[in-house]
């Protein structure tokens, strides 16, 4: 039978060595921003076939959205707004749809 951890004991206690406590390296909030970060890096740089999922790119906005809120300005983020920019021709905006609709009824024959 393998190790048990102790009732009542936090998880903490078995993974203490991998996410120390201390400040020493930026703290704990630190470190598994830098972690999640690195993971996300690795995955958008060797996996990008993973997000290339025409038309509306679903996991690469769902990546995008959360780079936003977790690590704005972050080189991560402006990467995956370049595959962004790559994978697929920018969405129109509103204004643009609109100035397009009266150019289409003349065209029609």
């Amino acid at each position: 039978m393998g190790r048990q951890r102790p009732l009542g004991s936090p998880a903490s206690w078995w993974y203490r060595c991998i996410l120390p406590y201390s400040d020493e390296y930026g703290g704990y909030l630190y470190q598994l921003k830098l972690a999640v970060s690195s993971i996300l890096g690795l995955w958008l740089h060797h996996s990008r076939e993973d997000f290339h999922q025409p038309p509306e790119f679903p996991c690469l906005k769902t990546l995008l959205a959360y780079l936003e809120l977790s690590m704005p300005g972050s080189d991560l983020e402006h990467r995956a707004h370049l595959l962004l920019a790559q994978l697929g021709p920018p969405e129109p905006t509103e204004v643009e749809s609109d100035a397009q609709a009266p150019k289409q009824a003349l065209e029609t024959p």
